[in-house]
């Protein structure tokens, strides 16, 4: 689950969801170990770390631990019975091959919803028909990057819930786009026509390594803020800057924001910047300090300020275990307002238990302003397990939950009292009948315990989804 300002209202979260399917042209990286490519709902962009580039090899399908050297050394029977556990091989371009190139992908999704209003009171079935086309355009190896911003579980609510593997750190940029057309069966004005298009660059200068995230989007599905579908217009950016001062010491700097533009709400803006130091402190180690400061602009309400003093650490167990954490104290003020202080924090682990099996944890808290009422502000709890099984080459089971806790508060004129506690469990199951395309099978359960029966609702869906990646 994103941070509380995702599930607020589409800002740009930390990570979230992972899933990947290569094109079949020799000119094209192999399948990422990342999943399957997964449904083409707009989501949201993400900061992703930067390294070096990885030397073109040999990679098995379907295992990220079979590959170079030892998946090369594999022979007679042995070969066999990985050929028929993992499926093909698939060489990554070499020396020489041109760094343009153009992907093109398209999803179709057929979705069964019991509560298409996320209604309290008087809930509205209906079946829907999804058909997202789309591109990307760019330089260098940017597929695993690309398909990061549109893959994985992307719930009914835009925001991202299954995590997505970081992508092989490398030098690129590309333009990308998709149009969301979703048609009703039973309820043709709930209709719509959404897109997404981005910008995204990671480049690795002599000294400094630097990122820029680009997205804008519209959106008209349902929002568990506003307990009702919406439409409105996201814009975020993000840009980061890595410098390393020495082997052990490196500072980052990061600026962005979220434009939230409702077509009947309260439209807000949020701009930030941080300033962190890290150290190696041991081969595993890395610890960091630093300091962020923001505003949101909100409509009709005075403009709030907010500042965060913040300690962060990395531990990797080992290859396959990685654990992060992160927290601080905000200081939230209100322009002749209140003034509010909140804990943040972020902590997680991802597990790569074995070739088939791949388990994360992900808890967290964070502040966010509300669409629904003038001067609320919303301080945000959430949890949030994936666990994800291959079965065999082509096929693989996984299981998203999650649960999320929001407190709403006062800062300027609202007198709304309101605590939602939402969980969501979506099980899947999907199938790859090639590199370049798959299918998968969905259930998703979504509650809202909330304080105000208008916000409170349950909804259960089912869906069936084609992914196609040329």
């Amino acid at each position: 689950m994103q941070s509380s300002t995702a599930t607020q209202g589409d800002a740009p979260g930390s990570a979230q969801q992972s899933d990947t399917t290569p094109a079949p042209a020799a000119s094209d990286w192999a399948q990422p170990s990342a999943p399957p490519f997964g449904p083409a709902q707009i989501i949201e962009s993400e900061t992703r770390t930067t390294g070096t580039a990885p030397e073109p090899a040999i990679e098995w399908r379907g295992s990220p631990d079979t590959t170079g050297t030892d998946a090369a050394n594999t022979t007679g029977t042995d070969a066999a019975s990985a050929d028929e556990q993992l499926g093909p091989r698939v060489d990554l371009a070499g020396p020489g091959t041109p760094k343009w190139k153009v992907i093109t992908y398209v999803s179709q999704k057929t979705t069964i919803d019991d509560n298409i209003y996320i209604s309290h009171s008087d809930k509205q079935s209906d079946v829907y028909f999804t058909l997202a086309p789309g591109f990307a355009a760019g330089w260098g190896d940017f597929r695993s990057a690309m398909i990061q911003n549109a893959t994985g579980f992307s719930d009914q609510y835009e925001e991202t819930r299954q995590q997505v593997n970081e992508p092989e750190n490398a030098d690129y940029a590309f333009l990308d786009y998709t149009a969301t057309a979703t048609h009703f069966l039973s309820h043709d004005s709930a209709d719509s026509v959404d897109q997404d298009g981005g910008f995204n660059v990671e480049w690795a200068f002599p000294k400094v390594v630097v990122q820029l995230d680009t997205r804008v989007q519209t959106l008209s599905g349902p929002e568990i803020d506003l307990g009702m579908r919406t439409r409105r217009t996201i814009f975020n950016f993000d840009a980061t800057a890595n410098y390393p001062v020495s082997d052990k010491t490196s500072f980052s700097f990061a600026a962005g924001g979220v434009v939230r533009d409702y077509a009947t709400e309260l439209s807000s803006d949020e701009w930030h910047a941080q300033l962190f130091m890290d150290y190696q402190m041991f081969p595993k180690t890395k610890i960091g300090a630093g300091l962020v400061a923001g505003v949101r602009e909100l409509e009709s309400n005075p403009d709030q300020y907010y500042q965060q003093l913040q300690l962060r650490a990395t531990y990797d167990v080992s290859d396959r275990l990685s654990i992060h954490a992160n927290g601080g104290l905000e200081v939230d003020e209100a322009s002749g307002g209140s003034t509010q202080l909140n804990p943040v924090f972020g902590v997680g682990a991802t597990d790569i238990i074995d070739p088939q099996d791949t388990f994360s944890l992900d808890a967290s808290e964070s502040t966010s302003s509300s669409a629904v009422t003038s001067g609320e502000s919303v301080n945000t709890t959430n949890v949030d397990m994936d666990l994800k099984h291959r079965i065999y080459s082509s096929l693989s089971f996984s299981v998203s939950v999650g649960y999320e806790h929001s407190d709403y508060y006062n800062q300027g004129l609202s007198t709304l009292e309101r605590t939602d506690n939402y969980l969501y469990l979506r099980p899947s199951i999907a199938y790859s009948f090639a590199q370049w395309s798959d299918v998968e099978l969905a259930y998703e359960y979504h509650r809202d315990l909330s304080s105000q029966l208008p916000f409170d609702f349950a909804e259960n869906i089912a869906s069936l989804q084609f992914n196609f990646v040329f």
